[in-house]
């Protein structure tokens, strides 16, 4: 534990490398809908005052990370 923190702290900016805070909500891609999914859950979330921090891509599912306190809220929006 200790040479990862030192590790980071040797980064220049360290204090910008890690984010806290931070939640994932992974969505499943049925694959009859793998075009429209990823803008749909982007602008309903935006319509909501959600924004996405980041989001990964992959065949069978969508990953989004948000900020924490927006978590639930996102949840039940996208349920």
């Amino acid at each position: 534990d200790d040479e990862i923190r030192q590790l980071i702290q040797s980064i220049p900016n360290s204090e910008n490398f890690l984010n806290t805070g931070l939640a994932r909500i992974k969505i499943t891609v049925p694959p009859s809908q793998k075009r429209s999914v990823g803008s749909l859950v982007s602008e309903v979330l935006h319509e909501n005052g959600i924004d996405i921090v980041d989001a990964y891509f992959s065949q069978e599912n969508i990953i989004i990370i948000l900020n924490g306190k927006d978590a639930s809220r996102a949840y039940e929006i996208l349920r």
